[in-house]
């Protein structure tokens, strides 16, 4: 996981007497051992059964879950800057190194998906028997195989990482790798269900990331688009 949010380092120690509890349903956090010759610690929610491995992903997903929330609070406003201000007043560390006047907008934890062409083949047999329908005239249905082949596109999950918007760029940091599309390539970005889908210059597939507020990604994005060219 990115070190995206700031927070000071602490003891493990201290960590196991602490008490957590489930940003998601507000359920007991129990801590648990994991693996025979290195030891990790694991969390679990008592309640849904929801895991992180080790306190940084906990304490790293409820900040960023805390972000979530006040993106949610602002989605209706499409205001670039009173995003710009909800990262700072939270502390949100982009894990980027930002280039001279660049300001982040938007931080979250997205996968990053791609349509794909899978084949498939299909085969199938009939089976008969032979059988008297008149004194010495037999009907012997025919043995039959036959094979069907064809390919149809499905969407696959091809990474999970870190999205970041900033007046600049749109940066997606995945754990296999980085995406960087500038604001000025981008010829269309739109809302579609859980995925904000991405069309840019110079690149003939779409870009698709999976997100929970993909409608005000849409908007600042837009937003941003239009700043620089004004």
């Amino acid at each position: 996981m990115f070190e995206v949010l700031r927070r000071k380092k602490r003891d493990v120690e201290d960590d196991v007497k602490k008490s957590f509890i489930c940003f998601e349903c507000g359920g007991d956090v129990i801590v648990k051992e994991s693996g025979k010759l290195i030891k990790k610690k694991i969390l679990e929610c008592s309640n849904c059964g929801k895991t992180w491995n080790g306190f940084e992903e906990y304490y790293l997903s409820r900040e960023m879950k805390e972000v979530e929330e006040k993106i949610k609070e602002i989605y209706e406003t499409g205001n670039l800057e009173r995003l710009a201000e909800e990262l700072r007043l939270l502390e949100v560390d982009v894990p980027l190194i930002l280039k001279k006047n660049e300001v982040p907008y938007l931080v979250e934890e997205s996968n990053l998906l791609e349509m794909v062409r899978e084949s498939y083949k299909f085969r199938g047999q009939s089976i008969g028997v032979s059988f008297r329908v008149a004194r010495g005239v037999y009907l012997r249905p025919r043995i039959g195989t036959g094979t069907l082949r064809g390919s149809e596109e499905k969407l696959r999950l091809t990474d999970s990482g870190i999205l970041v918007l900033t007046n600049r760029r749109l940066v997606f940091l995945g754990n296999k790798k980085t995406t960087t599309i500038q604001l000025n390539k981008i010829i269309n970005a739109e809302a579609n269900e859980d995925k904000l889908v991405i069309a840019r210059e110079g690149k003939q597939k779409v870009e698709m990331f999976q997100l929970r507020y993909p409608e005000l990604w849409e908007a600042a994005i837009v937003t941003a688009v239009q700043n620089l060219q004004e």
